[in-house]
Order: structure tokens, then sequence, then C-alpha cells
């Protein structure tokens, strides 16, 4: 069934929506927002054997994401609380896949396909007591991320394939009141892609300002990734770091039982903890985290700003 229209659904309580055909997304320059929005919705059931095809290499002729810029989302849960997602496959949204914003949900069994470049993430959630299991996603950007506010998530059996992270954040452009804690990831698998996890700020000059605590990585597998572990107050995908100010406070993050391998470039850290002078990041724990890289490049752990356990590099705290 073809599709030229965003769909909508506001304030709707005690509903299913299953999904057990091919939905095909058609090309449209003008379409933007996202193609199925459900806001305000309690106790939703959206679930399926079926896939909705988002066709996004005709938003992005030649990998270029700047063709249509407003390009729509495939699916969006906001303000959502009590909301089961499961079973219906993803392919290739014109950006994003699935986002979620509420508390008590719970998205598993179901897998994400899409092209391997930018603004393709898989799942992005925030909220509190989100939980997230069972899913394979394969893209070029987030694999499963979690946003701010948030307050308890669990995530578990998940596989990312040429993603960019198992991540929280990012944050940025001045952004304030951040609040992330009690975040919890265990086995979980990651060949290839940029990031397996990365605890980021964009940094525009202005770095944003809170806390992040209180969250374990544990029982983790890389393969040929080119960032396994990164925390930092600079990333700067598409320009050089300017100075920064600010007063994010990343703290009692603890990295479990990580085994596996970085890619060839020698430039890059396995491990890599970068905090902003003057609020250093605490309690940085790293245990049984045994990495390598391929083809036997010499390992490179950085660290700055930063103090905990684990690491020869890295200092403890007072």
């Amino acid at each position: 069934m073809p599709s030229r229209q965003a769909v909508s659904f506001r304030k709707g309580n005690y509903f299913t929506m299953e999904i057990d055909g091919e939905l095909n997304l058609v090309f449209n320059p003008d379409l933007g927002g996202n193609i199925f929005l459900y806001d305000h919705c309690q106790h939703a059931v959206w679930k399926g054997t079926g896939a909705i095809h988002g066709n996004g290499h005709l938003w992005r002729p030649n990998n270029n994401l700047g063709a249509y810029p407003s390009r729509p989302r495939l699916l969006r849960f906001e303000n959502c609380n009590n909301v089961d997602v499961s079973g219906v496959t993803l392919y290739n949204a014109p950006m994003f896949h699935l986002v979620i914003i509420g508390n008590d949900n719970v998205v598993h069994d179901m897998k994400i396909v899409a092209d391997h470049i930018g603004e393709t993430d898989g799942i992005d959630i925030s909220g509190n007591n989100n939980y997230v299991h069972d899913v394979s996603v394969e893209n070029g950007d987030e694999c499963v991320t979690v946003k701010a506010p948030t307050d308890g998530f669990l995530a578990e059996n998940i596989q990312c394939f040429y993603s960019a992270g198992n991540n929280i954040g990012s944050f940025g452009k001045g952004a304030t009141g951040v609040s992330v804690q009690n975040v919890y990831y265990r086995n979980v698998t990651h060949y290839g892609g940029d990031g397996g996890i990365i605890l980021k700020v964009e940094n525009i000059g202005l770095v944003s300002s809170g806390v992040v605590q209180n969250a374990t990585y544990e029982d983790f597998k890389f393969t040929n990734v080119a960032h396994p572990i990164q925390i930092t107050d600079f990333w700067c995908p598409h320009e050089t770091c300017p100075n920064v100010t600010g007063d994010l406070v990343w703290k009692d993050i603890t990295f479990r039982r990580i085994t596996g391998t970085g890619d060839r470039n020698t430039k890059r850290p396995v491990v890599e903890v970068k905090c902003i002078t003057g609020y250093q990041c605490a309690g940085i724990v790293f245990e049984d985290v045994e990495l390598t890289k391929e083809g036997g490049v010499t390992l490179i752990v950085e660290i700055s700003n930063a103090c905990g356990d684990g690491l020869s590099e890295l200092d403890a705290c007072n």
C-alpha cells in the first residue's frame, strides 16, 4: 500500500495497531514531520509481522543528506506511556526510524535495516523506566540511544551492524538542565560502524549543563568499531571544536566485560574520556575491559580531566 500522507493519532488509549502486510512510502519532496505520529497515547500495542519501507534513498540522492533536509521520520510516539512496540520491520527511513518519548514503554523483537549513512537513527528514546530488548539494527547512525530526560532505562540483547553506537546524547547547543540517570545496557554485539558506546556533547562553543550519572554498559562484544568507548564533551563530527564552557557532569559510569576490536586507524583510541577542565568526569570504572585493534595496530587510550578505576591511564578519584 503506497502512502503519500503522514498519519497522526492523538489522545488514543487502549488500542492495538497491527501491520501484517507491506507498506511502501512513496517519494514526495514536500513530505516532512513524521509518517506515523502517536501523541499523548496510553496503553497501546503496535505490532505485526509486516514491514514499512521508507525508501529513504529517494530523499538522499547520491547519499546527499542535504538534498531534502526536512525529510520525514518514520515512527514517533510522543508523550506516550505504557506502549508496546514489536514485530514490524522498519526499512530505510528517510530520516530517523523510531523515536519514543514517554514512560514505561517497551520495544522488542523487531528489526531495523537502513543504508549505512548518517541521520538514520534506529531507536532514540527518553523518559522513565523504558525497556528495549531483542532488537537488531543495521544503519549508519545511532543504534539504541538514550536522550534526555531519562530516569530508568534498560536495553539488553541488542545487535548493531555498521551503526554509530548505543549512546547517551548527544547534548549540545547550550542545552540546560540535562538529566539522565539509571541507564543499563547488557548483552550487546556490534559489528563495524563509527561507534560502540559514545556518551557525547555536540560542542557548539557552549557545552550543556546538568548531570549524567549511574550508567552501566555490560557484556559488549565489538568487531572492527571505529570508536569502541568514548565519553566526550568535545564531540564535533562536522567541524573543529571551539573553546568550550559549561558544567555538564558525568559520574558513576561503569564499563564491564567489554571485549573485541577497534578498527585499523592508527590515530583512533579504543578508549577516550575527554571532559571539561574544572568539571572532572568522576567514578569512571573499567572492569574486565579487553580491547585490541584490527590488524595488531597499537592501542591508544586517551584520558583527560577524569578519574576512576580500572585503567592505568586513569587517576583514582580523591
